[in-house]
């Protein structure tokens, strides 16, 4: 899902940079950050769940010695 605020194209935070426009950047920065911290949370979750259902890395069921 694209997030509704990233209306500003990636030239105008390239120049947010040399403008004085901070506030821009700070967007940018923060949203990059956001997102990230909320993709690893995620996958994390996934993971752990996996894991605690017995499925390996390659999608089979583990039995309970393989553990």
């Amino acid at each position: 899902m694209i997030p509704p605020l990233n209306h500003y194209s990636v030239a105008q935070i390239v120049h947010a940079f040399g403008s004085g426009r901070w506030a821009l950047l700070i967007i940018a920065v923060v949203f990059s950050v956001v997102f990230f911290v909320i993709g690893a949370a995620v996958n994390e979750a996934s993971v752990r769940q996996r894991d605690n259902i017995g499925i390996g890395s390659d999608g089979r069921r583990r039995l309970a010695q393989d553990a």
